[in-house]
C-alpha cells in the first residue's frame, strides 16, 4: 500500500474509518479469548512452578500468607512486596503509603488498580492475574484494530499480523501474574494509539488521547519519556496545522508529565530513608558504578546490585564503589552523577552495551524463553522499522517515531529492561502488521490474476 500524505481530513494515514465487518469482529473476539487464556495460564505457571529464579507463590495462598510469599515482605520491601504493601495501605486507609509511612506517588494509578483487584477478588494471585490477562487480550485486539485502521484494505491479514505477535509475546505473558503496571500501562497506550489512528483528533479525540497518555504517565514512572514524546508531537502538530486545540492538549500533557516528575522527587510527608524512594533515586547509580568496569563491550548487559561471584568483581572495584558512596555522603543519586562526570568513557561503553543488549539480545535466561523472544522480536523489529520509514509521511508515524526514539534513549542511557521496551514493541508490531498485510494482499492479488489469465495469453507472453 502506498504511503498516504497527511491532509486536513487525513492527518494520521488511514484512508477512512471503517466499521469492521462481522467476520473481522469474530477474529478480534478470537484474539481476545486466545490471548486471555494463554497469558493467564502461562503467567500463573511462570510465577508458581516454572524452573526460573523468579520468586514463587501459589494460587492457594490467601491474605497475609500470600503477601508473605514475596521476598522482603515485612522487611526491606521492594518490587512485588512494595506494590502489595501500598495496595494494602490503600485498602486500609485510602492513601498510597509504603511500610515506613511515606506517601508513594511512584505509580499511583496502578496502586489503586491493584487495590481494587484485591477488594473485588480477595488478596490472592488470581485476583491480579485474571484482570491483567484480560488486559492482555484487550491489548492484542487494540493493536490489531489499530493496524486495520491504518491499512483498511488489510482485512483479516492485518488483524492476524497485529494480534498474533501479542499472543506469543513471552515477556507480556510472563508478566501476567507479576505485581507490576505493565498491562495497565500498555492498555492505556494502545487506547491512545487507536484514537490517533482513527484520525479523530478533534475535540473529544484529543481529550481521550491526553487522558490516556496522562493516566499512563501516572501508571509507570518510566513512561514519562513517552508522555514527553506525545507532548512534543502535539506541540509540533500545532506548528504545522495551527490548531489551538493541539497547543492546549500539548501544554496539558506537558504539565501532567512535569507534575509527575515533581511528585516523584519532592517529599510531601517529611519521611526520610524510605526504601522505595531510595531505589527510585538510585537508578542512575545502580546502572553506572564501578561494578561494571570489567564488563566487556561484547558481553550482554545484566544489572549489578551487589558484587556477585559470577561477575568476578575485583577488590579495586569494591574499593572504588565504596569510595564514591563515601564521597557522596551516602546519597546514591549524587554518587551516580559523580561517577558519570568522572568516568565518561566508562559511561559511553555502558551505553553501547545497553543499546545492543536492548535491541539485539533476546530477553530471558533459559534457551526456550530466548528462542521465543528472539523469534517474536525479529519478526516485528526490522519489518516494523521498514514499514515506519515507508509510511513516514503519516502523522501517526511522526508520533510513533518520537515514541520509539524516546524508548530506546531510555534503554540506552539509563536502564535496559524488557518491560520498558514494550511500549515501542506495540508500535513496531502495528507497523509490521501493516507491512505483512500489504505483502499478503499483493501476493494474493497476483495469484488471483495469474489464475484468471487464459493459457493462450500466458503462452504468448512467455
Amino acid at each position: 500500500m502506498a504511503a498516504i500524505a497527511p491532509t486536513e481530513k487525513n492527518q494520521c494515514g488511514s484512508q477512512r474509518t471503517q466499521v469492521p465487518s462481522r467476520s473481522l469482529r469474530w477474529i478480534g473476539g478470537g484474539l481476545f479469548c486466545l490471548t486471555f487464556l494463554l497469558h493467564l495460564a502461562y503467567g500463573v505457571w511462570f510465577h508458581t512452578k516454572s524452573p526460573t529464579d523468579v520468586p514463587k507463590t501459589s494460587v492457594k495462598l490467601v491474605g497475609e500468607a500470600f503477601l508473605a510469599s514475596y521476598p522482603g515482605w515485612g522487611g526491606h520491601e521492594m518490587d512485588d512486596a512494595s506494590q502489595n504493601r501500598i495496595a494494602t495501605e490503600i485498602l486500609r486507609t485510602g492513601v498510597p503509603r509504603t511500610r515506613s509511612g511515606a506517601l508513594c506517588l511512584h505509580n499511583p494509578i496502578y496502586n489503586y488498580f491493584l487495590a481494587a483487584c484485591y477488594r473485588l477478588g480477595g488478596i490472592r494471585l488470581l485476583s491480579v492475574a485474571v484482570p491483567q490477562a484480560a488486559l492482555s487480550g484487550a491489548i492484542a485486539v487494540l493493536v490489531a484494530f489499530t493496524a486495520l485502521r491504518l491499512t483498511p484494505q488489510g482485512g483479516a491479514a492485518a488483524l492476524l499480523a497485529g494480534g498474533c505477535p501479542i499472543l506469543i509475546n513471552e515477556s507480556l505473558a510472563g508478566a501476567t501474574a507479576y505485581i507490576a503496571p505493565v498491562h495497565l500501562l500498555l492498555f492505556l497506550q494502545c487506547v491512545a494509539l487507536y484514537v490517533v489512528a482513527g484520525a479523530r483528533l478533534k475535540g473529544p479525540g484529543l481529550f481521550f488521547f491526553v487522558l490516556a497518555f496522562g493516566a499512563a504517565v501516572y501508571t509507570q514512572a518510566a513512561f514519562f519519556v513517552v508522555g514527553t514524546a506525545g507532548a512534543v508531537w502535539l506541540l509540533l502538530g500545532y506548528i504545522r496545522f495551527r490548531k489551538p486545540s493541539y497547543l492546549v492538549a500539548g501544554l496539558v500533557l506537558s504539565l501532567l508529565v512535569m507534575s509527575k516528575l515533581a511528585l516523584s522527587v519532592v517529599r510531601l510527608d517529611g519521611v526520610r530513608d524510605d526504601t522505595v524512594r531510595e531505589a527510585d533515586r538510585g537508578t542512575l547509580w545502580v546502572c553506572n558504578n564501578p561494578y561494571y568496569e570489567n564488563l566487556r563491550p561484547w558481553e550482554r548487559w545484566s544489572i549489578r546490585f551487589s558484587p556477585e561471584p559470577r561477575w568476578n568483581i575485583s577488590p579495586e572495584q569494591l574499593r572504588r564503589h565504596e569510595e564514591y558512596l563515601a564521597r557522596a555522603g551516602g546519597d546514591v543519586s549524587k554518587a551516580g552523577w559523580l561517577y558519570l562526570r568522572e568516568n565518561p568513557v566508562q559511561y559511553a561503553k555502558l551505553c553501547f552495551i545497553r543499546m545492543w543488549s536492548g535491541i539485539v539480545a533476546p530477553d530471558g535466561r533459559r534457551w526456550q524463553r530466548q528462542l521465543i523472544s528472539f523469534a517474536n522480536w525479529w519478526l516485528i523489529f526490522p519489518v516494523g522499522l521498514y514499514s515506519l520509514w515507508k509510511n513516514r509521511r503519516w502523522e501517526f508515524s511522526k508520533l510513533a517515531g518520537l515514541i520509539i526514539l524516546a524508548e530506546f534513549a531510555l534503554l540506552t542511557f539509563i536502564l535496559p529492561n524488557a518491560r520498558y521496551r514494550l511500549p515501542a514493541e506495540m508500535l513496531l508490531t502495528i507497523y509490521a502488521a501493516i507491512a505483512y498485510a500489504d505483502w499478503w494482499r499483493a501476493w494474493w492479488q497476483g495469484r488471483r490474476f495469474q489464475q484468471r489469465v487464459p493459457d493462450s495469453v500466458r503462452e504468448y507472453a512467455g
